[in-house]
């Protein structure tokens, strides 16, 4: 990885020694999903992975978020029906991402679909597409797998006040685009939204976790929101 790579990533919260952790992570992940015989090196997958995740526009949407989904799986795996797909699928959720774009998701699971061609057997890339499209977050989700991805997406919902306020920061960085009050008011449609569900969590097993957490940050967000509005 060049330094241009690996500076960006410790600007991202990575330090080196993690970084090689996740590397080793992915790189087994990928040999171990492979069709038998491919023997294509998994250094220039993770290579161009990284790089997409160490994009200089990038302030949420890295290797950091993709960390924090990864230690959620593995809380999850045992429950999950193929959690080799959830985890690689997690890898690439946000391999595609531009600011203020509404089809980062989609092109994803694209861009995964295009890039495993030939490397994985053909259900298991299906599979994967389809639990990257699940990060759109529809309305319905039938399918645990898909429920269990979206549901590590959200998580961050439910850290400790101070870095939920640290995401919510680097989300508004990266979308310098906007106007304060374009970016508050668009962000606070979609909480309320989340928040007027009747779980946010779509598993019992996060739900237990976290769902308490998580509406009582959105409802101390939107509250200091208003009050910021008022005064």
């Amino acid at each position: 990885m060049d330094n241009r790579i690996n500076t960006a990533i410790r600007t991202a919260g990575i330090e080196n020694g993690h970084l090689a952790q996740l590397h080793d992570r992915f790189v087994a992940l990928w040999q171990r999903c492979r069709k038998s015989g491919i023997q294509e090196d998994a250094e220039v997958s993770w290579d161009d992975l990284s790089g997409f995740y160490a994009e200089s526009h990038r302030r949420y949407h890295n290797l950091r978020h993709v960390d924090h989904c990864l230690k959620q799986i593995d809380l999850a795996a045992p429950l999950m029906d193929d959690p080799d797909a959830g985890e690689m699928s997690i890898w690439y959720h946000d391999v595609i991402y531009e600011p203020c774009a509404r089809d980062n998701e989609k092109r994803s699971a694209g861009f995964f679909a295009w890039y495993a061609l030939g490397h994985f057997p053909d259900e298991f890339v299906a599979d994967v597409r389809h639990l990257i499209l699940a990060t759109e977050h529809p309305e319905v989700v039938r399918d645990g797998d898909a429920c269990y991805i979206t549901d590590i997406d959200l998580s961050g919902f439910a850290l400790p006040w101070k870095e939920f306020c640290r995401d919510n920061d680097s989300l508004r960085e990266e979308q310098r685009g906007l106007s304060d009050a374009s970016y508050h008011a668009s962000t606070q449609r979609f909480l309320v939204n989340l928040y007027a569900r009747s779980r946010i969590f779509r598993t019992d097993f996060f739900h237990e976790l976290y769902e308490a957490q998580a509406r009582d940050n959105i409802q101390r967000y939107l509250a200091e929101c208003q009050s910021a509005t008022d005064r």
